[in-house]
């Protein structure tokens, strides 16, 4: 399996685990997204179009738990380009 599909498939199960009915699945799953940024800054350009989606399904359901922890993965995205534009 190529690097991409590799990549892909790991946000899909991230993604997946998102939307389960379980608390502890979904905020280990919100974990590991935060974690993206730090991790695979380089290659998210394909997955920011479906991390948006999410992000407005989770602020629709108005819990906050979820929406915090979406919430942590733009902050950390903000906070690695930052640091790109600060290298430049």
């Amino acid at each position: 399996m190529a690097v991409p599909a590799q990549r892909d498939y790991i946000c899909q199960g991230i993604y997946r685990a998102i939307q389960m009915n379980d608390d502890m699945i979904m905020q280990d799953a919100m974990q590991s997204l935060a974690e993206l940024p730090e991790i695979a800054y380089q290659h998210l350009g394909d997955q920011i179009k479906k991390i948006g989606e999410i992000t407005h399904n989770l602020l629709q359901t108005r819990q906050r738990d979820p929406v915090v922890g979406i919430f942590e993965f733009w902050i950390n995205l903000a906070v690695v380009e930052k640091t790109h534009i600060d290298k430049n």
